[in-house]
């Protein structure tokens, strides 16, 4: 399992995967935190130093973007989390943080009825799901999406 460095509570958060994992396993894992200055080399030599895991989970964007960039490896299947992606945005199967948009809009609806306008800022990199917005809101009509893009400087 391959999870990012992070603060409490996340951090209890990872702990509580990896128990479940290793329950679900029947055996420990190995484990690999990353940190913002590991490299596609220091995943790479971690890659190949374990022997023949069956199964890699990649949690968060930085350890997905580590594992493209280093040489692929067909001894074990990958499976992604805590990542915001679209169907077919990453080549692994996982479970995605994108929130479905008209779900989204209909919970809003439920919550505030006269709620009329929408104000969405959102990074460039989610430009697909902001577009989502945009059809969900149009197929209700009765809604104003204003949207901003911000640049995360990435």
């Amino acid at each position: 399992m391959v999870y990012p460095e992070a603060p409490s509570p996340y951090r209890e958060v990872f702990e509580q995967l990896l128990i479940g994992l290793a329950r679900t396993a029947g055996e420990p894992l190995k484990r690999k935190t990353i940190t913002a200055t590991t490299t596609a080399a220091d995943f790479q030599t971690w890659k190949d130093d374990n022997n023949n895991p069956s199964t890699m989970v990649l949690l968060g964007q930085h350890a997905l973007d580590l594992n493209a960039k280093s040489r692929p490896d067909k001894r074990y299947s990958t499976v992604v989390g805590g990542v915001v992606a679209w169907p077919g945005q990453v080549r692994w199967p996982g479970v995605s943080l994108a929130i479905d948009p008209a779900l989204y809009l209909q919970t809003l609806r439920e919550l505030m009825p006269k709620l009329q306008t929408v104000v969405v800022y959102y990074d460039a990199r989610d430009e697909p799901w902001i577009a989502e917005v945009r059809k969900a809101a149009s197929a209700n009509r009765c809604w104003r999406v204003l949207s901003g893009c911000a640049s995360s400087g990435v």
